[in-house]
């Protein structure tokens, strides 16, 4: 696949997610613990931007095989739009063990605890490892035709 077709993805993929956390906002005096649907709402608009900033702006100055830019591309989406989802998902659930200072006073089951600490979890591995791969992928040279 060629820089244009995942730029256009980036694209695609940050609009979307911001028009997510823009939706998210109408939910937020709903859910169990409001202060951590914001967080869900504002995370998503700034997931989004970073998708649009990768896409738009890093991507061209990457330097990855076929596969090793579809591993990348994925572990970005995967991170912002998990981030997004399982501060929703503790928003609504009430869930605090990982957010002691917006979810003060709110608990979930032991099930849903679990659950949104694995999301978290694995979405802060898939985006440090990810940065990390763009990094070293700038420091290479450019991959001949």
């Amino acid at each position: 696949m060629d820089k244009h077709s995942n730029r256009k993805h980036f694209i695609i993929a940050g609009v979307l997610l911001i028009l997510l956390g823009l939706l998210t906002g109408f939910i937020i005096p709903n859910t169990i613990n409001p202060r951590v649907a914001m967080s869900a709402h504002v995370e998503a608009i700034m997931g989004g931007m970073l998708l649009l900033l990768v896409g738009g702006v890093v991507w061209e100055h990457v330097h990855f095989g076929e596969r090793a830019a579809a591993v990348v591309k994925y572990l970005l989406f995967y991170s912002a739009y998990s981030n997004w989802f399982f501060l929703l998902l503790a928003a609504l659930w009430g869930t605090s063990k990982l957010l002691p200072i917006a979810a003060h006073g709110f608990h979930g089951t032991g099930t849903q605890e679990m659950i949104v600490t694995a999301g978290f979890v694995s979405s802060a591995l898939s985006i440090v490892v990810a940065f990390i791969a763009l990094l070293a992928s700038m420091k290479t040279k450019p991959r001949q035709p």
